[in-house]
């Protein structure tokens, strides 16, 4: 971690410039930058009813994860490709919850719907254990 020396205090927290964001320590140390985003933990459902979940700290609109488009593309034909709706729900959210917090949360939800099972979903990780 690079810091420029610049550093001032807000109350009790100490604040830094830590590549080039505003952040600040709280009182167990924890960089929160001050214009962090909510995380999310969300379930694309696609039109033949398999799911995918995964976890959104871009929280863009436009941001639909990374599942493997290979493997969701042949359970499709070509003419099915052509137009199809696959909707995203937020299952969970947290501003303030860390990075390996989020993961957690992401793969309870994964084993909990079951969308790393072939038959359900597109998640392959963690591996289905069936």
């Amino acid at each position: 971690m690079w810091f420029r020396r610049e550093t001032f205090k807000r109350g009790a927290l100490v604040c830094l410039v830590y590549l080039g964001w505003s952040v600040s320590l709280n009182e167990t140390n924890k960089i929160n930058p001050s214009n962090s985003t909510m995380n999310f933990i969300y379930k694309i459902t696609y039109p033949n009813g398999k799911i995918c979940v995964g976890q959104d700290r871009t929280d863009s609109i436009n941001y639909f994860g990374s599942a493997n488009s290979h493997l969701i593309a042949k359970d499709f034909t070509q003419e099915q490709r052509r137009r199809f709706t696959a909707t995203r729900e937020i299952l969970w959210e947290s501003k303030t919850a860390t990075q390996s917090e989020v993961t957690l949360k992401e793969v309870e939800f994964i084993n909990s719907l079951k969308s790393n099972d072939p038959s359900v979903g597109y998640n392959q990780w963690p591996k289905f254990k069936g």
